[in-house]
């Protein structure tokens, strides 16, 4: 194999180690994920959510939410991953037509997938970390 022909295999072979993660290092993210979250909400086993902040913004609860129920979802199979907008607009007090708004800038930025009108779910455990990044510099900064 020439030598650039091997270059081009370790190239390639690093890329495959980042883009397919092993399964142990996925439910180490949604346990570093989860440690995080606990510091600002809850769910019940029905899936109802509660917030334990409230100096956080409207887009950041609206996120929270979205956050609790998609892990509750992922630790426990009852408890739905979805969230509708009335739901949020339930636990957070939030008028409708904000939480749309807000909703759909998250769906266009990739954070979270539209079900079906008015149904929503966070974009996977990735999405999730990062939001929940985004609400952490927030509250520090």
């Amino acid at each position: 194999m020439e030598e650039s022909e091997e270059h081009v295999e370790d190239q390639l072979d690093e890329l495959r180690k980042k883009f397919i993660v092993k399964e142990e290092d996925h439910k180490k993210i949604l346990e570093n994920v989860l440690r995080k979250i606990i510091k600002y909400a809850y769910i019940t086993e029905k899936g109802t959510v509660g917030l334990k902040i409230s100096s956080l913004n409207q887009t950041e609860r609206i996120i929270l939410v979205l956050l609790a129920r998609y892990i509750g979802g992922l630790l426990q199979e009852s408890i739905p991953k979805e969230v509708t907008i009335n739901e949020i607009m339930e636990y957070t007090s939030i008028d409708k037509k904000v939480i749309a708004a807000r909703v759909n800038e998250l769906v266009k930025r990739g954070y979270v997938k539209r079900l079906a009108r008015g149904k929503y779910i966070v974009n996977g455990i990735f999405a999730a970390k990062n939001m929940l990044e985004k609400i952490e510099k927030g509250e520090k900064g």
